[in-house]
């Protein structure tokens, strides 16, 4: 085994020379934690007093928006996560043209329509993959999960080096000095947060190997059939089913089951799919399902997520873990307070190297010492590719002057397809650019002040 002090070392140098890239993921997924909440709080739209389930009706939600958007087709319906919020929608004017629709889930009124971009798509782009998409590239996953593994490297080479002692929970402070400072404030969010950053590195390093086990062809879970591809019979008939009734019949045959979403077919022959939560406790919203045929009503799969195999049902419980969205908002407000001491504590990590290993050389005569090369490099190199990426995609989904009409109402008639309202920027409200823009002038001026702390100076010859 390596001794304390080699631990230490590359302790040292995993924060001095991606601590940077770390704190700027860390960060981003501390705002995502709660980037719904976000968008809840700054938009009205999002906003409904209700009464309950009692008197909510998914064929209403249905109608308001198609009545709203008749030249668009409305693939995703929701019902509020938590009291005071509306139930939503999704509709698409076309392959990339998709925008929330926000209604009263009691009276089925339509409170506003927005592009998709709002807070919460941009902070969980950002975090899951630095807005770096497959192409000419690889998924960003490889960048953001890398880093995951660099989190757990650091809390178990930290771990085999220091000995936890409980008045570092209390920022012991010997003198002083700037070099005392940061290293009590280190040593203090590094042990008040270990368990969280265990969680937070274990789903990360997840996510990675998920992404890298899709590309090679051979998918976690890849037995599953894809419930939005399960094909029907395409029959005839004008005496379809509500969705209502369709709700009711997939809780008959699976009595645990409690709908949350409906996803519905853009084409005729794709059964109806109903997402929701059972009796599996800490699972996404789409480990459990019922596949419904839309003609007959006949419930044709369902799916318990106690059932899944061990990898499947990882899978499922990688994101509640992550993000903490699994009881409530007091579990995702301690996770997002975590986040940030998680966040400082690597700043500090950084500083207290860096001072450090100077204090060290300055005793020795020796030039100061910073950041390598291949740090900056590696460091600049995802950061360019970050907003390269932030400028395309976010481009790409407010940027629909012309809309790819889907529906056929729409494809028969020409006129029509010129009335339907362009996307744009104005369908994004303003307190998004304001929160969006408040972490990137946040994280532009972190990363300048880090890089010139750590600047280095040439070597003597």
């Amino acid at each position: 085994m390596p001794s304390r002090r080699t631990w230490f070392r590359i302790h040292g140098w995993l924060g001095l020379n991606l601590g940077l890239l770390l704190f700027i993921c860390c960060f981003s997924g501390t705002v995502a934690t709660l980037s719904h909440e976000i968008d809840w709080l700054l938009n009205p739209a999002m906003r409904a007093d209700s009464r309950g389930p009692a008197a909510w009706s998914w064929d209403r939600w249905r109608a308001a928006i198609h009545a709203r958007h008749p030249e668009a087709s409305l693939i995703r319906l929701a019902v509020p996560p938590a009291a005071g919020w509306a139930a939503s929608g999704m509709v698409a004017y076309g392959p990339s043209d998709l925008r929330h629709v926000y209604v009263h889930p009691d009276t089925a009124e339509v409170q506003g329509t927005f592009s998709q971009f709002n807070v919460a798509r941009f902070f969980r782009s950002f975090h899951k993959q630095f807005y770096i998409y497959p192409g000419a590239l690889p998924h960003g996953v490889y960048a953001v999960g890398p880093l995951a593994v660099v989190l757990l490297l650091s809390a178990i080479s930290a771990l085999l080096f220091y000995r936890i002692r409980w008045d570092d929970l209390l920022l012991r402070q010997r003198s002083a000095s700037a070099r005392t400072l940061w290293s009590s404030l280190h040593r203090a969010t590094g042990v008040w947060t270990l368990l969280f950053t265990l969680v937070f590195a274990l789903t990360g390093v997840w996510y990675l190997v998920e992404r890298a086990a899709a590309d090679a062809g051979t998918p976690i879970g890849s037995a599953e059939v894809l419930a939005s591809r399960r094909s029907v019979e395409v029959v005839h008939t004008t005496a379809r089913p509500d969705l209502d009734t369709l709700v009711r019949q997939a809780q008959a045959a699976f009595p645990a089951f409690d709908v949350q979403s409906i996803f519905l077919p853009r084409r005729a022959d794709v059964a109806v799919t109903l997402y929701g939560q059972a009796d599996a406790w800490l699972v996404r919203g789409t480990a459990n399902y019922v596949i419904v045929d839309p003609y007959s009503g006949t419930v044709l799969e369902r799916r318990d997520a106690t059932d899944l195999p061990l990898g499947a049902r990882l899978m499922q419980t990688a994101d509640p873990l992550h993000f903490g969205n699994f009881a409530g908002l007091s579990v995702k407000l301690l996770w997002f307070v975590a986040g940030l001491l998680i966040s400082l504590s690597v700043l500090a990590g950084v500083r207290i190297w860096h001072l450090r290993v100077n204090q060290s050389r300055a005793r020795r005569g020796a030039p100061a010492a910073g950041i390598s090369r291949s740090g900056l490099v590696v460091t600049f190199g995802v950061l360019a590719l970050t907003t390269y990426g932030s400028i395309v995609n976010i481009g790409n989904s407010i940027a629909h002057g012309s809309p790819d009409p889907l529906s056929a109402t729409v494809r028969a008639t020409a006129a029509s397809a010129t009335a339907v309202p362009a996307a744009g920027a104005g369908l994004v409200p303003f307190y998004v650019w304001g929160v969006v823009g408040g972490f990137v002038l946040c994280t532009v001026v972190v990363t300048v002040v880090t890089l010139a702390t750590l600047r280095s100076r040439p070597r003597r010859s």
